[in-house]
């Protein structure tokens, strides 16, 4: 009886329901290791980003900054046109792009505001609706397999531990959640740091120290899902923190997950916040790698420079934020989309209210039977 009342405790308790109810979930130990999350529908934001140069003891400086110039995605993120210092070009890659001359001392200042709704999205795909690599189409392929500057699919060491890692499997939903799970929760899992410098690691790496920041754990991520054949390439914005009320540069993934049904879908990954397709509104996508390995490295390169004699060159960069307004509706999502099912029918609170209490009856009552026979 003290079984049953233990079976029925868990019935209740969330993250442990599915495991009685379908023991064939794909995600059944994501759904204990990864809790639901509340965030909210949408989030209204103004902020605007300051590029100084100072510039003293030379003469004839040229400069050039460069600056993603954001778009609009669908489902995703609504951006208005930023409002920007200056006369830059705007350049065939959607940059925005000053060059001055400076001769002798000087500071340079260049602002970029910005005014964005973000939203909080969530990709409804699983291993039953995800294809196979093979269905993976040719332009994909083209653009996102191979090695591009840090991205190193070609490293033997790196392409064996990924077909360790995924045992084989052609599933490309199942291979690109199995490479984030070793990652976040296998035996050696990698580890968040803080960006030690304004260049990547190479993922090995960050593979043999266990650490890295937001765009190096990506790079380790694409380099194994590539080495399988399998598309996955960096998306660059910025994130805000809302307990600093603050925004600062950020780093996640693009994949291409193909379905059954002949279709597909680009989908988002953030290894540093522990996000597998789910994208929360507290980020702003400013510029997504296009398969061209010169066009990534020259990202991190936001400013160039030029000059016949200089003393020092000084440059920094910061984000102010000005609005952050986050919707009243919430909603709760978890890294698995098929199992947003498990929390329909009632708020954790009450589940482990509900869970105890059930322990607690049925454990009086078998106590009882005991001591009357």
């Amino acid at each position: 009886m003290f079984f049953f009342a233990i079976l029925v405790g868990l019935f209740f308790v969330p993250g442990v329901r599915p495991l009685i109810l379908d023991s064939k979930d794909d995600l059944r130990h994501d759904l204990v290791r990864e809790p639901p999350k509340i965030f909210p529908k949408s989030a209204e934001y103004t902020f605007t980003r300051q590029i100084q140069l100072s510039i003293s003891g030379g003469e004839d400086f040229v400069y050039t900054i460069r600056v993603p110039r954001p778009q609009t995605i669908a489902e995703q993120q609504e951006v208005s046109p930023p409002i920007v210092s200056g006369d830059p070009q705007v350049t065939s890659t959607g940059f925005y792009r000053w060059e001055e001359t400076v001769q002798g001392d000087g500071v340079v200042l260049i602002e970029v505001r910005y005014h964005l709704t973000a939203f909080t999205h969530r990709w409804e795909i699983n291993e039953q609706s995800s294809g196979s690599i093979a269905d993976i189409p040719a332009a994909y392929k083209r653009d996102y397999l191979g090695d591009k500057w840090k991205i190193q699919p070609s490293d033997s060491d790196l392409a064996t531990l990924a077909r360790q890692i995924t045992g084989g499997t052609d599933n490309v939903y199942l291979a690109l959640f199995l490479i984030f799970d070793w990652m976040q929760h296998g035996p050696e899992p990698i580890f968040y740091e803080k960006q030690r410098s304004w260049e990547p690691q190479d993922p090995q790496q960050t593979l043999l120290g266990r650490s890295g920041d937001c765009d190096d754990q990506t790079i380790l991520y694409a380099s194994l899902a590539r080495s399988l054949g399998i598309p996955v390439w960096l998306e660059m914005g910025a994130l805000f923190d809302q307990s600093q009320n603050a925004w600062g540069g950020h780093a996640w993934g693009r994949a291409f997950i193909p379905l059954k049904d002949g279709t597909g879908q680009v989908v988002n990954i953030d290894l540093a916040n522990s996000q597998f397709l789910v994208r929360d509104p507290y980020r702003l996508t400013e510029w997504v790698e296009e398969g061209n390995a010169t066009a990534l490295e020259q990202y991190y390169k936001y400013a160039s420079f030029s000059y016949q004699s200089v003393g020092n060159i000084g440059s920094s960069q910061a984000f102010i934020s000005q609005q952050f307004e986050p919707s009243k509706e919430q909603v709760v999502v978890t890294n698995a989309g098929q199992d947003a099912k498990v929390f329909r029918y009632l708020t954790p609170g009450f589940e482990v209210v509900t869970a105890l209490t059930a322990v607690l009856l049925v454990v009086l009552v078998s106590r009882r039977r005991r001591t009357g026979g």
